[in-house]
């Protein structure tokens, strides 16, 4: 499904992502190199780096496009820098130790990050079967008219709306419904689904003076 984000996110809080992966790349690189004292270990660091690199241009891949993998490769990121971590301790490797730990920490920070509904919503192929819904029908004021959608994932101030109507990326929206009230949402992100599916929004509740 392709995503598409408001600008302001996008220079935001999507630069900040890229930054952090940038400074788990560099971390990952020199978790190797401070290990290099020989001809024989410069060439095994090397392999090793190549084999970081395809990793994070897989990360960096899925990160331009905000793909559900993105966030599988963080997983795998934070597995291999846990497991390498220890290794290095255990062999009196410190300073890759360390730098691999402090990997870690980056690597949890970019995962608390972007893991939110303009984003990643949390939604299973269960939201589409009737029979199983968890989400709470609302409608959502568009021109003078309300159109009806559906709401889940209400985390962090924001949520996910499933809409088969159009709504416009940094426009503001009245909702009815939800929690019996009236709410004002603004539209950070849209993410296409399948051919006759409706769209998922990403949203942030508005606090209305």
């Amino acid at each position: 499904m392709i995503l598409h984000l408001s600008k302001q996110i996008e220079a935001t809080k999507v630069n900040r992502v890229k930054h952090y992966v940038e400074l788990s790349m560099t971390l990952a690189f020199l978790s190797e190199l401070v290990r290099v004292d020989s001809l024989v270990s410069a060439i095994g660091a090397l392999v090793y780096i190549a084999l970081w690199l395809g990793l994070y241009v897989l990360t960096f891949r899925a990160l331009k496009r905000m793909m559900y993998s993105f966030l599988t490769l963080q997983l795998i990121t934070l597995v291999i820098s846990a497991v390498g971590a220890y290794v290095h301790y255990s062999t009196g490797e410190l300073a890759a130790a360390i730098l691999l730990v402090i990997n870690i920490v980056a690597v949890i920070g970019i995962i608390f990050s972007v893991n939110r509904p303009i984003f990643y919503p949390k939604i299973n192929w269960t939201e589409y079967d009737f029979r199983h819904r968890k989400d709470k029908r609302i409608e959502v004021e568009i021109g003078e008219k309300r159109e009806p959608a559906r709401i889940y994932d209400t985390r962090k101030g924001e949520a996910a709306i499933v809409s088969l109507n159009e709504l416009e990326l940094d426009h503001e929206y009245a909702l009815y419904g939800y929690k019996d009230d009236k709410h004002r949402v603004r539209v950070l992100s849209q993410r296409r689904a399948l051919l006759g599916r409706p769209a998922i929004y990403g949203v942030k509740f508005i606090k209305v003076k």
